[in-house]
């Protein structure tokens, strides 16, 4: 898929999107962006319980969901990502934007370009 040549693909926006993330392992966080580029996303998490899981590691694997308002509705786009970092407050994430769709691509270009979850 294409890039805008308008949107640095090397940037990092610093956009709060409310968030999720979805380990392979079981392990589900929610949180929000703190940085958002088209390399990936640092996710700033409040914390999880474990409850008997070991924590997230560098190299894990899920699905990352960001979630925005487009025309005053609720909208999501999911995505195949890999833990890259692990921090106390939050996780560095690898995105595999390649995996979106046409429309969903749009969509994420769409909040880069405004810096903002409302697409109204």
């Amino acid at each position: 898929m294409t890039i805008p040549s308008d949107i640095n693909i090397r940037t990092r926006k610093r956009i709060r999107v409310a968030c999720s993330l979805d380990l392979i392992s079981g392990l589900s966080l929610q949180g929000y962006t703190k940085e958002i580029s088209l390399d990936g996303v640092f996710m700033e998490s409040q914390g999880f319980s474990l409850m008997g899981r070991r924590p997230p590691q560098q190299g894990d694997s899920g699905a990352f969901t960001l979630y925005f308002k487009k025309r005053g509705q609720l909208c999501h786009i999911k995505m195949h990502c890999t833990l890259t970092n692990v921090v106390s407050n939050g996780l560095g994430l690898s995105i595999n934007y390649s995996g979106l769709t046409r429309q969903d691509h749009e969509l994420l270009m769409d909040i880069l370009r405004r810096e903002s979850d409302r697409l109204d």
